[in-house]
Order: C-alpha cells, then sequence, then structure tokens
C-alpha cells in the first residue's frame, strides 16, 4: 500500500493474506481493504484444508463477498506437495490452482456467497475448455454417484467456473480465439513478470501480438477493461453486469 501510494492513479495493489488461520485471514483482508488494496491472494485455504468448499473457510468467503474483494489463488494452492510449480518444462499442463473451483462449487461456496469471484492468475486459459467440457461430460453421466452434488441440480461444473473464475493470459493465443466459450469478460493480459516466461521489457509488443486478431474494442477489454471492471479501479467502479458475467453457450447438451 505504501508503494501504490506514490502513483495511486496507476498502481493498485493485491494483498498476501495468511494462512495461519481463518481468523487471521479475514482480519487482515478486513485491513488490506481499509488500506485501498483491490484484491487479495491465497496461496493455502485459512482453514488449514487441502481442499476447497471447507465449511471452515466460509468467514473468509463471506468477508471477501462482502467487501468485494478478488481473490487470486496460487498457482499450486490445495496440493499435497508443497504449494510451488512444477518443476522443468510441463508444457499445456492444467495447473493445481484449476482443481480449487469444482470443490467449492459443490461445497456450496458460490450460492452461499455469490459476490465471490476467483481469478486463476498465471496459469493461462487455453486449458480450461477441454477440462470444463470433459468435466460437464463426466459429471451428467456420473453425478447419480454423487462423487460431486453441485447445490444447484440443473447446473454442471463449468456453470460454476466459467461464472466465478476469471483468467489472466498470457502465451495463450487459444483461449484468446475461444474467449466467448470462456465468458468474454473472464479473460485479462497479464505480464507475468518476473517468471521466465514473461516478455519483459516488451510486453507491450507480446500484448500486441496476442491481439491482433480481435477487434479494437475486444482487445481494449482484455489488456485493460476487464481488469479495471473486475477489480473496480477508477473509472471502472459499475462493474459487471450479471448477463455478462454468465453469458456463455453451453458446452455439453443433453
Amino acid at each position: 500500500s505504501e508503494f501504490c501510494a506514490h502513483a495511486p492513479d496507476r498502481f493498485f495493489g493485491v494483498a498476501k493474506i495468511p494462512t495461519t488461520s481463518v481468523d487471521d485471514a479475514v482480519a487482515e483482508l478486513q485491513r488490506a481493504a481499509g488500506a485501498g488494496l483491490k484484491g487479495a491472494l491465497l496461496d493455502a485455504y485459512p482453514s488449514g484444508s487441502r481442499v476447497g468448499g471447507n465449511p471452515a473457510d466460509d468467514p473468509f468467503w463471506e468477508a471477501s463477498a462482502g467487501l468485494q474483494i478478488p481473490v487470486s489463488m496460487h498457482y499450486g494452492i490445495g496440493e499435497e506437495a508443497p504449494s510451488i510449480p512444477p518443476s522443468g518444462i510441463a508444457p499445456g499442463l492444467k495447473p493445481p490452482m484449476a482443481d480449487a473451483i469444482l470443490p467449492m462449487a459443490a461445497g456450496g461456496v458460490f450460492d452461499r456467497y455469490p459476490n465471490v469471484k476467483v481469478v486463476l492468475a498465471h496459469g493461462d486459459a487455453g486449458w480450461a475448455l477441454h477440462w470444463m467440457e470433459t468435466f460437464d461430460i463426466q459429471y451428467v453421466r456420473q453425478k447419480h454417484l454423487e462423487q460431486y452434488m453441485l447445490p444447484d441440480p440443473d447446473a454442471v461444473p463449468s456453470d460454476y467456473m466459467r461464472k466465478f473464475a476469471w483468467f489472466t493470459v498470457h502465451h495463450d493465443r487459444s483461449a484468446v480465439r475461444d474467449r466467448p466459450l470462456l465468458g468474454e469478460v473472464h479473460l485479462m493480459w497479464g505480464s507475468h513478470f518476473p517468471y521466465d516466461d514473461s516478455n519483459w521489457p516488451d510486453n507491450r509488443q507480446q500484448a500486441i501480438r496476442l491481439t491482433d486478431e480481435v477487434s479494437a474494442e475486444t482487445r481494449q477489454s482484455l489488456l485493460a477493461d476487464n481488469v479495471g471492471r473486475l477489480y473496480g479501479l477508477p473509472g471502472y467502479e459499475k462493474g459487471f453486469t450479471d448477463e455478462e458475467v454468465a453469458d456463455f453457450p453451453a458446452l455439453v447438451h443433453f
């Protein structure tokens, strides 16, 4: 917050949330909101749970919804192993954080707190369509086994993931091309700095190349407006309409 205070019209901070207890997480989230920070980051669930949707974490999600603070998930949240990306070259893999959404949906988090917004950051999004489509198919065919039971009997997993989750994209032309299926407002360009896949100091050129096949209006949304609206930045306080957030075609038909 001190860093951002030097250029409050340009810098907007995200708070690192402690995971020592749910009470600590809620207190820090409230303190961060009071300090003007716009988002929060979790690299583990505050309750100590290995999966999302644990009712013990509800006070944190309730606070997030009430404060209107989007929560970014660390790449490796929820893994049995330490919360770090896989070592070595691993192209095309689904990031571990992707597995956070379905347990939260099945646990009723999004139904209890419909203002919760989750950001799957630094994992791109091209993997998401195949993941969601196959999960929807398997859910429809196997939900009688009750391994996962969504609170809405007419919903499928992708309904929750596409309504309540936002994705950052960097080297991900496939996600940009398939954005109508992911949800037009749910993609946001990110530089990935300081990781080794960042194009810094050529971020601007890379962002333009990523969006060179879309209209000027869509480019503006992907590179600026979507993130401004998600975090309620100056000039974007109105955020999204319900139709924009949930306007996407079905991935399975039955």
